[in-house]
């Protein structure tokens, strides 16, 4: 008596597809906390650049004119947004109807930015035929701040902390607004 053969039929079983579904699942998920992570430190370096542009762009205007870019007498923090046309103004060497222009009398372009048609990520102009500066955006679409040594001290204030030997910081909040950890900062 010959013992009977067992067949086995073709193809996978419910557990082996399943646990090649799990592993997708797992490198899936690996994936794109990776491609997050990556996203998000493209910002912070995008929002640096931008900041470092500020620092420049104010520490060129105070070279060529000897003075900073605003009209007070003590030292002053401009926001990108709410103060943007004035100061952006002043450093895109533009004419605008809130910028002094006797400030930059000599129209000399202090800041390189990209530009931008959205809330987010560079300097967004006025779609009118003037296409004066209205804000400077960060990446997660929040402002820069803006920190100006207008006393000539060579000392400012930022976050209770006294900086010297500086004339100017900028940063901006980063993603998490209410995270210090992430905040993008020159100083």
């Amino acid at each position: 008596m010959k013992n009977p053969v067992f067949r086995r039929a073709a193809g996978f079983t419910l557990i082996e597809l399943l646990v090649v579904i799990v592993i997708i699942a797992v490198l899936a998920a690996a994936g794109f906390a990776a491609g997050n992570a990556a996203l998000q430190r493209a910002r912070r370096t995008k929002a640096l650049s931008a900041a470092t542009a500020m620092d420049q762009a104010i520490t060129l205007f105070y070279s060529e004119y000897a003075s900073m870019p605003v009209v007070e007498a003590d030292d002053v923090e401009k926001d990108t947004v709410t103060d943007g046309p004035e100061l952006l103004a002043i450093l895109l060497g533009k004419e605008s109807e809130t910028a002094d222009p006797l400030l930059n009398t000599r129209g000399i372009k202090f800041l390189d930015v990209k530009a931008t048609n959205s809330t987010k990520d560079g300097i967004r102009y006025d779609d009118d035929d003037d296409g004066a500066p209205l804000a400077l955006y960060d990446p997660w679409g929040g402002s820069y701040k803006v920190m100006m040594d207008v006393d000539g001290d060579e000392k400012i204030m930022v976050d209770g902390k006294e900086l010297f030997g500086r004339r100017v910081a900028t940063w901006t909040l980063g993603a998490e607004k209410n995270d210090p950890s992430d905040d993008v900062k020159t100083y």
